[in-house]
């Protein structure tokens, strides 16, 4: 629970008693001093009042009763080298915390050999050592920092290790006239769909373990992303950590003493990576989006509604997530995209043609969301069509989920009510 923000800048650094919680924990909680930017140069300076500006903001945190039952004192502070100066911090810490709180440090980032051995030093007078090995935290860029400890490195110290993971998408809109603000990336998928943004991939030649999806604002955009505007030519930058390399992550750290997870939130709606896909993690189920479908029919109307019913998400892509929805017997005389980007239609041997000819009509969706429901269609034809179909999507880690053919059976006709019915028995996958 962050109680303290500190925040570097340069050989300085200033700090914020952050708010106590709405009602105490009824569950042990361990007290964080959060740092923001690197705090080696403040460290070398500063020696033993350093030691003390910490404790004199910590310890009226340690002494209210607005948290619950605490445990311990954690410093999350990006701390590289490790100095003696870090040294007497710890130490003076120690030395002022009642015997049955623990006292921990946060080391994020790789380290050199001689940085490696002050870490080892300092590591003697903590009861833990958590390492930052996956995702972003927040940092004195707009973008955050990015984690990087090498787990095996710290498993050398002597004391218990805890591996952080914090698989949060970092969204940042950086206009021209204005300072940088953040975007949650639960706007990832409505961006994909608006038209007065374009979009590309950055850090294509980056062997990073995340994405990153650029959209640049064509004209002026009123109320925007989180109701901001926009000049053109204004960017939101999406930094977004894969599914595949999370579960790389929780592989990697199984070792460890503990595991911390930071989440976006505790609700679908906060990001776009949060407790159900950690969740599906740690039971051991597929990565991946799963696609149901129901199909309806009103005279000669067909319309399909495709529901996502996993909390993973596809890549985002102009070119390689597509419903194909196959059809015999009847005559293609119309169709419409609906909730999809846009359609193409083929023949039989795969090329591609005008309404008659058609035998698939392929919806193609640049985005994927988790648990989002797209309605295609509706396709008018000349009889009632016997209907298949499959899906076609990309990962965010590069591969591919290419389903067979899923026969849902021939449309049902309106009833009595005027109430559409849907399609039953084999729905659609997974059901």
């Amino acid at each position: 629970m962050p109680a303290v923000r500190m925040l570097a800048d340069g050989a300085s650094a200033r700090t914020e008693i952050l708010p106590s919680p709405a009602s105490r924990y009824p569950f042990p909680i361990y007290l964080e001093v959060e740092g923001v930017g690197n705090f080696d140069a403040y460290l070398d300076r500063e020696k033993e009042k350093a030691a003390e500006t910490i404790w004199k903001a910590a310890s009226a945190a340690l002494e209210s009763r607005k948290y619950g039952p605490i445990a311990g004192l954690h410093l999350g502070l990006r701390v590289r080298k490790a100095s003696s100066e870090y040294g007497r911090v710890l130490r003076f810490l120690r030395r002022r915390l009642p015997a049955r709180l623990t006292l921990s440090a946060s080391v994020d980032t790789p380290l050199s050999e001689k940085e490696r051995a002050g870490w080892k030093a300092c590591s003697g007078r903590l009861d833990f050592v958590v390492a930052g090995i996956f995702g972003r935290v927040p940092g004195p860029a707009p973008e955050g920092d990015r984690l990087g400890a090498e787990l095996s490195v710290a498993s050398k110290w002597g004391v218990p290790i805890a591996a952080r993971i914090s698989p949060v998408g970092w969204g940042v809109a950086q206009r021209e006239s204005e300072a940088p603000a953040e975007v949650s990336d639960e706007n990832l998928n409505a961006l994909s769909e608006d038209r007065r943004f374009d979009f590309e991939f950055g850090g294509l030649l980056t062997d990073s373990a995340e994405n990153v999806y650029v959209f640049t604002a064509r004209g002026p955009v009123r109320n925007g992303p989180g109701g901001i505007s926009l000049r053109a030519r204004d960017t939101i930058t999406f930094r977004e950590p894969r599914p595949a390399d999370l579960l790389a992550a929780f592989s990697a750290s199984r070792d460890a003493t503990a595991r911390i997870v930071r989440a976006a939130g505790f609700s679908e709606e906060e990001g776009l990576i949060g407790v159900p896909i950690i969740e599906d993690l740690l039971l051991g189920r597929r990565i991946e989006p799963k696609l149901r479908f129901e199909l309806y029919r009103n005279g000669g109307e067909v319309t399909f509604v495709a529901v996502n019913a996993a909390p993973e998400f596809s890549e985002l892509s102009r070119l390689n997530n597509w419903v194909d929805v196959r059809f015999q017997g009847a005559s293609l005389r119309d169709v419409q995209p609906g909730d999809f980007d846009r359609f193409e239609l083929y023949d039989g041997a795969g090329r591609r043609v005008l309404p008659p000819l058609a035998r698939r009509v392929r919806f193609i969706e640049n985005f994927v969301a988790p648990g989002e429901s797209m309605t295609g269609g509706p396709m008018r034809f000349s009889g009632t069509p016997r209907v298949s179909v499959s899906y076609h999507l990309a990962l965010p880690d590069g591969t591919v989920i290419d389903s067979r053919d899923v026969a849902i059976g021939t449309p049902l006709d309106e009833d009595e009510s005027g109430q559409s019915g849907q399609s039953g028995g084999n729905g659609g996958p997974g059901r």
